[in-house]
């Protein structure tokens, strides 16, 4: 997310978000404060960026980050959701060796 007025980035804005989980392992999601009002200043592009981590992941948990505050444009509100979720791998295409056959 990026904070821009009339195309000028703005930078050291800020947000504050808060964070929560749903069928993850909370000991493997870092940061750990989920539902902790955090703040978050925007850098020199006015880009506001996050750090999840999940150290073993599970498919389907997810990550639910809510920005509020008065920087946040959104309308009426604002506040600006989005939803990370994860996937477990799956298969695009399978190659047979012909040794195997």
């Amino acid at each position: 997310m990026a904070l821009t007025s009339a195309a000028i980035a703005v930078p050291s804005a800020v947000v504050y978000y808060t964070l929560a989980y749903s069928g993850c392992v909370l000991g493997d999601m870092a940061p750990a404060a989920a539902g902790t009002l955090t703040k978050a200043t925007s850098d020199a592009n006015g880009a506001f960026s996050i750090d999840i981590t999940n150290a073993n992941p599970l498919h389907g948990c997810t990550a639910t980050v809510v920005f509020s505050g008065g920087n946040v444009y959104t309308g009426a509100t604002q506040s600006l959701t989005r939803v990370l979720t994860w996937s477990k791998p799956v298969p695009t295409s399978v190659t047979v060796s012909p040794s195997i056959v």
